[in-house]
């Protein structure tokens, strides 16, 4: 098992991996990918556009056979119990 921060380098990775196809978690069915959010406001009438990156944390598991399974960090604590 190994847990991990979801960059851009590492998902472009996962996805030439999976054929070109973007990972997507084994519990919930959600592609797995940095969230880019973008705000903009005003300044000395001038306006700004700032792109703010949230990594989310990954689990990755490997099964017997070579199978990798990814997931949300949250939806690997919710198969845990």
């Amino acid at each position: 098992m190994k847990t991990y921060v979801l960059t851009e380098p590492i998902f472009n990775r996962l996805k030439q991996k999976l054929g070109g196809q973007p990972p997507k978690c084994h519990f919930c069915g959600e592609i797995l990918t940095p969230e880019q959010k973008y705000l903009e406001f005003e300044w000395n009438n001038d306006f700004i556009k700032i792109t703010l990156v949230r990594n989310p944390e990954i689990v990755s598991i490997s099964h017997y056979g070579g199978h990798v399974k990814h997931y949300h960090k949250k939806c690997y604590e919710k198969t845990l119990h």
